[in-house]
């Protein structure tokens, strides 16, 4: 069984994209080199970005989840973020992107 963790981002204006992406870049980097992590990708859809990490272990999740690059982000210490939502889900599959929006809207309406 995976560990799917998911976070919705609307970055705060055309100004900040590139500091979002910056961010976004490197905190894949950092996702895909953590145990634990099995996958890490990045979409947009629709006005909201999407940071999908699949994990084979809750700790590891968050042991990453408390790293000062996940807390610029995802908490919004630099400020580039409107809006930041989180939700997990477990699955015995890999996520696609289309299964990851739908569970989305299930989960966030």
């Amino acid at each position: 069984m995976h560990l799917i963790s998911v976070n919705g981002v609307e970055v705060s204006g055309l100004m900040n994209l590139f500091k979002f992406f910056r961010l976004a870049f490197a905190l894949r980097k950092q996702g895909l080199a953590s145990a634990g992590c099995l996958s890490f990708d990045m979409f947009r859809f629709e006005s909201m970005f999407y940071l999908v990490a699949v994990w084979n272990s809750a700790p590891a999740m968050e042991e990453f989840q408390k790293s000062d690059l996940y807390q610029d982000l995802i908490q919004n210490r630099r400020g580039i973020v409107r809006s930041a939502s989180g939700m997990l889900y477990e699955s015995k599959e890999m996520p696609t992107r289309e299964v990851v929006v739908a569970q989305w809207r299930r989960d966030k309406g």
